[in-house]
């Protein structure tokens, strides 16, 4: 009976010491930031800019996802928040109009939209990382 509550107690201490703990839901740190929406009068001036609400933020935890792993919309100011999450590497991204340039070559924009993705690490817990303004843009035809 001693013998069997050794071998239950080494497999436990086991289990515990292989888990590892990957990017994503869990934690006590966040990511946040903002969009700016740019509407273009030629493909260099600016017509408008303000922030966009109601604009879908993605985000990949880790790298080696090919598909977001979560989502959601910006507020009415434009910011977003991604919280509860562990030490990792993720990705955030939206979605932007390509330029006039890009929708002629359909090879590096066949949709017509394209990612504007941000690579973010998270090294501590309990860190809140600020982004830059991920910058969606709208060009005349």
């Amino acid at each position: 009976m001693k013998f069997i509550k050794c071998i239950l107690l080494f497999l436990m201490i086991l289990t515990l010491a292989a888990c590892e703990k990957f990017p994503g839901e869990g934690g006590t740190s966040s990511i946040s930031g903002k969009i700016l929406f740019k509407e273009y009068e030629s493909l260099t001036a600016v017509k408008d800019s303000f922030y966009l609400a109601e604009e879908r933020v993605y985000i990949i935890y880790g790298n080696e996802s090919k598909t977001h792993d979560d989502e959601m919309r910006s507020s009415y100011d434009g910011s977003f928040v991604f919280e509860d999450l562990r030490k990792g590497k993720y990705q955030i991204f939206v979605y932007t109009e390509c330029t006039p340039s890009e929708i002629l070559t359909t090879e590096t924009c066949p949709s017509g939209e394209k990612p504007i993705i941000v690579e973010v690490e998270i090294d501590k817990n309990g860190e809140d990382i600020v982004l830059d303004d991920l910058i969606v843009e709208d060009y005349p035809l």
